[in-house]
This record gives C-alpha cells, sequence and structure tokens, in this order.
C-alpha cells in the first residue's frame, strides 16, 4: 500500500485526468476494474498491480518510467503551460527547480501543480 503522505503515483495520475480530459471511468473502463479502484490508486490506498501500471502508462501514452521516476519531467510541459497560462521563463524556472530540489521540494512542487491544473479545471468546467 502507498503512502498517503508520499503518493506521487496518485497526484500524477491525479494531474493526467486533468491534464488529459480522460476520466477516471475510462480508465476504469480500459482496465476493466471498478471505478473506486481508480480512485483508492489516486489516493493511494492501493496500488496497481504490474499489468495494471502498464496498461494506466500505456492508456495515457507515456513510458511507465514517468510513473516511478521522481525527478521525471512531466509529460509536454509545453502543453500544460499553455493549458495554465504561464510564460516559457516560469516553465523553465520550474524544470531547473525539479532538477535540483530534494524529495520534499518535489511532493511539495507536485501537489501544487495538481492543485492550480484542478483549480483552472474547475473554473473552465463552471464558465461553460
Amino acid at each position: 500500500m502507498m503512502n498517503r503522505n508520499n503518493n506521487s503515483f496518485g497526484r500524477r495520475l491525479s494531474g493526467l485526468f486533468t491534464i488529459t480530459g480522460y476520466s477516471r471511468e475510462e480508465l476504469a473502463k480500459r482496465l476493466d476494474v471498478m471505478l473506486p479502484v481508480v480512485r483508492r490508486w489516486e489516493n493511494g490506498a492501493a496500488s496497481p498491480d504490474v499489468y495494471q501500471f502498464q496498461q494506466i502508462a500505456d492508456f495515457f501514452s507515456l513510458p511507465y518510467t514517468w510513473f516511478l521516476d521522481d525527478r521525471g519531467d512531466l509529460p509536454d510541459i509545453w502543453a500544460i503551460a499553455d493549458r495554465l497560462g504561464l510564460s516559457e521563463g516560469t516553465v523553465e524556472q520550474l524544470v531547473e527547480l525539479a532538477k535540483t530540489a530534494d524529495g520534499d521540494m518535489l511532493d511539495a512542487l507536485d501537489e501544487a501543480v495538481c492543485a492550480v491544473l484542478s483549480a483552472v479545471s474547475a473554473a473552465r468546467e463552471g464558465g461553460e
């Protein structure tokens, strides 16, 4: 079971739903699991098995190592920056910070990016 305080997999999974627009239901259906299983992966209460893990990476068209590497780059950081309205300079500073930060800083940065992505997504959905 994953530690709830250090669930980078769950935060990344959650962020991918926001970034890509795919739903938890779509992933659950693709992996032939119930929706609560996906939610437990997100909140760190459970972990996917190796086969499911590879299927998740394939679903999002990411290498599975992206989920494992705490220092890995975000997928398509320029698309994320555009979605958030960030300048190239800001993105470059965040990338540099991610390269040199310790684990606690990376966790905080992960959480902040996911929170901003969720807020932007919610604001866009509310405005439609």
